[in-house]
């Protein structure tokens, strides 16, 4: 059964877009951006816009991270391709097929789709926006009821990675491969909750558990030393990385903030 409070996402790439956007030699990661979508719920559909000739490696890893590729070749006579045109028409598409999707996720900078952020508001959908900060149009970001810049989520994948080796480092952890899974799962739980608390006063462990399972599908508490769930979040409690406390009525546990050691981690 789907759950009522998960987002259901559509994920739209203009691949050129992105790319022109990008300086020179920068090499595009897809993967930050799915990781911040999963946060809000499941991306059921992803589709990459492009002309894709000349790009194999490219066209690799879009592959193995689940995107259909619609390779749409450059207009000799133009210089353009008609990319742009098939996405709008896509997304207008999956309003009427696909009426179970609540959020549109548009990765590019460009206004022309401004009119697309409109519409699929009107029809009642949510529209997160990605691009890189230097070349999005204002016009476009301010229509989107969220958007994201592309570089930011590079530089706090950046970060997230230093936290992890700090984490795994730390003499709470301590040595050997079983401190090494123990001190990964509490990670997975610190990034999932810090996505969370971004746009919520309170979680329930319940919540960030779905997050994990839906950036890691290969988690298990077990694996990482742990009976369950439960106790891998009394864990991060009381280790003061997460701030938070077990309802006496449910048995759940509800998180309010990073704690004093989580915060210290992420300096």
């Amino acid at each position: 059964m789907t759950d009522p409070n998960v987002q259901r996402i559509a994920l739209l790439l203009d691949y050129e877009n992105i790319i022109l956007g990008l300086p020179k030699q920068t090499k595009f990661q897809p993967q930050v951006i799915l990781d911040r979508l999963l946060e809000y719920g499941n991306v059921v559909i992803k589709r990459a816009y492009s002309d894709f000739s000349g790009r194999d490696k490219d066209k690799i890893v879009l592959h193995e991270l689940g995107f259909d590729l619609l390779d749409i070749p450059v207009r000799s006579m133009t210089g353009k391709n008609s990319a742009d045109i098939r996405m709008v028409v896509d997304a207008m598409e999956m309003i009427i097929l696909h009426p179970h999707l609540d959020t549109f996720a548009l990765v590019t900078g460009d206004s022309d789709f401004t009119p697309l952020v409109s519409r699929l508001r009107a029809h009642d959908k949510r529209v997160i926006g990605f691009g890189v900060k230097s070349s999005s149009s204002k016009l476009l970001v301010m229509s989107c009821d969220e958007f994201v810049y592309y570089d930011e989520l590079v530089d706090l994948g950046k970060r997230n990675k230093k936290l992890g080796e700090k984490l795994a480092k730390s003499a709470k952890m301590g040595r050997g491969a079983d401190a090494q899974k123990r001190a990964e799962a509490l990670y997975l739980v610190l990034d999932a909750a810090r996505g969370l608390l971004r746009s919520r006063d309170m979680v329930w462990a319940s919540m960030i558990k779905q997050t994990v399972v839906r950036k890691h599908p290969t988690f298990t508490e077990s694996y990482h030393g742990y009976s369950s769930f439960s106790e891998l979040m009394e864990d991060i409690i009381k280790l003061g990385i997460l701030e938070g406390e077990r309802d006496p009525k449910t048995g759940n546990y509800r998180v309010v903030g990073i704690g004093k050691a989580g915060r210290e981690l992420a300096r």
